[in-house]
């Protein structure tokens, strides 16, 4: 039993899971209803324990609370934060608006230099940047930068993760501008130097990446924007516009039985 409003928000926030009311003025139950100090508020998904070798968890697919808070917490408990802005909480994931909504991640929180995994939901009807890296914290203005998933101006999916000494990325044939939920998911592999891809479940791609630093300092990494000057054909706009759900990374390649198996574990929800 929560004794005010705010103590009510902050338990949402500190647990990163919906809390169930019941109000017993109005005699009914509602998700994160806020009312009065002797109305019961119950945990209704609580943080799971964490996964070996995750390094980042921003999936919010099992929640839709608190739509208007600047974080996105990262239940992996490893503390790599999401910093939002002008993004708005969807039932699955975060609405980006393609003018100037963008989530920052921590700055190196990946190692890209070990073996690493990366995966996400996504859903667009026009071309942008979908996760961006960069030598600066300046998305705009970085000299060094790599547009590291983005879909390009012929509406296909393109994957450099990340640097390997020249422009250089995997294109995904398939076009994924349906407005329709994908799934991306990459994996790199330091023993092999390996960048494989999966979309939808289904390996689309595997090619030699060389990693090779770009800058001496922190590498700084967004979801809804990036650089891509220079690039294959660069976005009409840089701007993300869709959603994005589910961020999730691992300092491990998890390979194609990873692949299938973080498709599966969320392939329902988003209608696949």
């Amino acid at each position: 039993v929560a004794d005010s409003d705010e103590k009510i928000k902050e338990i949402g926030k500190l647990l990163a899971g919906d809390l169930i009311g019941y109000d017993f003025n109005e005699k009914k139950s509602a998700i994160n209803a806020l009312g009065d100090k002797d109305d019961i508020y119950i945990l209704n998904n609580p943080i799971k324990a964490p996964e070996p070798n995750i390094l980042a968890d921003l999936d919010t697919t099992d929640y839709a609370s608190f739509k208007n808070i600047a974080n996105i917490n990262d239940i992996s408990t490893n503390g790599n934060h999401g910093t939002l802005t002008n993004v708005t909480k969807t039932e699955l994931g975060h609405a980006f608006n393609g003018t100037n909504s963008r989530i920052r991640l921590k700055p190196n929180f990946i190692n890209w230099f070990s073996s690493f995994t990366i995966s996400l939901w996504f859903k667009t009807s026009t071309s942008g940047i979908i996760l961006g890296q960069a030598g600066s914290d300046d998305f705009i203005n970085s000299n060094g930068y790599v547009p590291a998933i983005y879909i390009d101006s012929t509406n296909r999916l393109r994957v450099s993760t990340f640097w390997s000494g020249a422009v250089a990325n995997a294109l995904i044939t398939q076009t994924v501008t349906d407005n329709n939920w994908h799934h991306c998911y990459i994996d790199w592999n330091s023993s092999t130097n390996l960048q494989t891809t999966w979309l939808d479940g289904v390996q689309v791609s595997s090619y030699t990446r060389v990693q090779s630093n770009y800058v001496a300092g922190a590498y700084y990494y967004w979801l809804g924007i990036g650089r891509a000057a220079g690039w294959p054909s660069v976005p009409s706009t840089l701007w993300f516009n869709g959603e994005i759900a589910a961020f999730r990374a691992w300092n491990t390649n998890k390979g194609a039985t990873g692949a299938t198996s973080e498709f599966n574990r969320l392939a329902s929800k988003f209608g696949l």
